[in-house]
């Protein structure tokens, strides 16, 4: 009887799930039977065909780190140590503080001063750091600006992870947040050293409501007291930073069981900050009245406001319809939850609605005060950043909505319109890398510009990194009496214009390639010199190229431009940066018969190409 029946019980086949279920043969592994030493393919593949969503989803995020990693070495191998902007008019105020010892009345009035219509303590202190310790050469506020978007990434992980821990949907809406955090279509954030007021403030306030919701989750002091900590943070590195205060406010109505007495402290720091704020707050002349715009022009508020939220499309057209989408949904999602009895399940998707109207709020803002700058100014890449939080946000707040009651078929949808977003992401990204590259190239020439010396005969090449040109000179005098930036020792060349080349200090080596493919006259006795060169002793870029006429330095050029066709015809050159670009002056006629090109390694060596 026993024989029948065990001959009659259908054999179940199992499936290995290495993310779900134990190993039943932990020593072997998944593919390999215990009496054979060959690998079952069969059910190797059919392994993972069953689990084809883990293995899509962490792809995914293996090529979000990858992208990630790739797009900070390129900024960081690539940044060029130029004051950019807003940095010029700090300038005067640091190095006076530097000069006198930095008294603390002093740093303190300094750090609280009003900057347009910000209060950027946060920032100026890592301007000072910058300055002290580093020579103001403007990589430490960008280690500073990745780090910022690391913990905003790191942040928004957490919060999906304790929502939905170890599922594919939780891979594929961390990779979304680290693709989004890193992406290049934001440039101007990562290749301006003063946007980590800009960057900082985000990464600050995503950061005080997550440590929110952890604390309503668990109960847990040491969030709350974090919350506190970060919303200060970004109170004090951007005027939009005061909002978090607001939204902690209305988060911890929602899901916290304390809700009046944690909601009456948010609020009445906020009130407390905003009167601090605005003492002694000057209105900048060139914004528009907040009020007036409010009252007068509500349509222009609500077009730039649209443009604002969806400037990652790329033009003004397609970003209003998708800064439209966004708002729709948000109205949409709000509405289905003011039917939801049991917040306190739904912690993780209050806080995501909760950063994407902290996004909106200072959207809002800003079209109130920029009515007047026009609607291509809503599209400068700064503002991806914030775009790219709401977006985030939002998908991941759909797509738990989704887990939580709606069908499979809406999951689905949702988890398309993620892939959707992280394609769209990398296409944009290769954009944006064009628009970095030709920012990197015009720092080139105010660098070369600067280091030597042809900027007092010509300030116009000074116009790039601040325009009108004329009001920089002075500032560019102060980097050079104290040798920092572009004149620092580890920037400037030991070659002088006019110096006699080589030095004796330098030895001849005939380790390099190179071309001069151009001399273009751009003003009187002024020239641009473009070509490539490669460094084969080392394998890499030359440190400088030093262009010589009649045995003396004219001119000097730095690699970095992007040369395909170098890279595709030349098999010793390995990297595809090895177009440089040059600045030489002379008042007799130069060309590219008559100038010599010198590579210049950073070991003390030259070679002529």
């Amino acid at each position: 009887m026993l024989k029948r029946l065990i001959a009659r019980t259908p054999r179940e086949e199992s499936v290995f799930d290495p993310l779900n279920e134990p190993d039943p043969n932990p020593e072997i592994g998944p593919g390999l039977h215990p009496t054979s030493s060959r690998v079952d393919l069969h059910g190797y593949f059919k392994t993972i065909l069953a689990n084809r969503h883990y293995v899509i989803a962490a792809s995914l995020l293996v090529a979000a780190c990858v992208i990630a990693v790739d797009n900070v070495a390129t900024v960081m191998t690539w940044h060029v140590p130029v004051p950019f902007s807003d940095e010029w008019i700090q300038l005067p105020g640091m190095i006076g503080l530097h000069d006198a010892g930095f008294p603390a009345g002093r740093v303190l009035s300094y750090l609280w001063a009003q900057h347009n219509e910000h209060r950027i303590v946060v920032p100026r202190i890592i301007y000072l750091m910058d300055m002290t310790l580093f020579g103001y050469r403007g990589y430490f506020p960008i280690v500073c600006i990745f780090v910022f978007q690391l913990l905003l990434a790191g942040m928004l992980a957490w919060l999906f992870v304790g929502k939905r821990r170890y599922s594919w949907e939780t891979f594929l809406l961390v990779s979304l947040a680290l693709v989004a955090a890193f992406n290049l279509v934001q440039w101007e954030n990562f290749a301006s050293t003063f946007q980590t007021s800009f960057v900082g403030c985000f990464a600050f306030s995503v950061a005080a409501l997550v440590l929110y919701a952890k604390h309503a989750l668990t109960g847990r002091a040491l969030y709350l007291w974090c919350t506190i900590l970060f919303a200060m943070l970004a109170s004090l590195s951007l005027a939009s930073g005061l909002f978090v205060w607001i939204v902690l406010a209305l988060l911890a109505f929602l899901v916290h069981s304390k809700r009046y007495r944690h909601s009456l402290f948010f609020v009445g720091v906020f009130l407390a900050f905003m009167s601090l704020y605005v003492h002694g707050y000057t209105s900048p002349p060139y914004h528009a009245n907040p009020v007036d715009s409010l009252i007068h022009h509500p349509l222009k508020v609500f077009d730039y406001l649209t443009v604002w939220l969806g400037n990652v499309a790329g033009t003004v057209f397609a970003a209003r319809l998708l800064g439209l989408m966004a708002l729709l949904a948000l109205l949409v999602v709000m509405a289905y939850l003011t039917l939801d009895k049991d917040r306190s399940r739904r912690v993780e998707i209050y806080t995501l609605l909760a950063i994407c109207l902290l996004v909106v709020l200072s959207g809002l803002v800003t079209s109130l005060a920029r009515i007047n700058f026009g609607l291509d100014q809503a599209m400068a890449s700064r503002y991806a950043t914030p775009a790219l939080i709401l977006w985030v946000s939002l998908l991941g707040c759909l797509l738990l909505l989704a887990l939580d009651s709606g069908p499979p078929l809406d999951v689905g949808i949702i988890v398309g319109f993620i892939l959707v977003a992280f394609v769209g992401l990398l296409f944009r990204s290769d954009y944006a890398t064009t628009a970095l590259v030709s920012f990197q190239n015009r720092q080139f020439q105010t660098y070369l510009a600067m280091v030597t010396g042809l900027y007092k005969v010509r300030p116009e090449l000074l116009a790039s990194p601040f325009p009108p040109p004329l009001q920089i000179l002075d500032k560019v005098d102060l980097l050079k009496s104290h040798n920092i930036s572009s004149f620092s020792a580890a920037e400037t060349s030991p070659l002088k214009i006019g110096g006699t080349f080589p030095p004796r200090s330098m030895q001849r080596t005939d380790s390099c390639k190179g071309h001069v493919d151009a001399v273009s006259p751009t003003g009187q006795d002024t020239y641009q010199v473009t070509g490539w060169a490669w460094d084969e002793g080392s394998s890499t870029y030359p440190e400088w190229v030093v262009l010589v006429k009649d045995g003396n330095i004219v001119g000097l050029g730095k690699p970095g431009i992007q040369r395909p066709d170098v890279y595709a015809v030349v098999p010793s050159v390995k990297k595809r940066r090895v177009g440089w670009q040059g600045i030489a002056g002379g008042s007799s006629g130069m060309g590219a018969q008559n100038i010599e090109a010198y590579v210049s390694t950073r070991s003390g060596h030259y070679c002529r190409f």
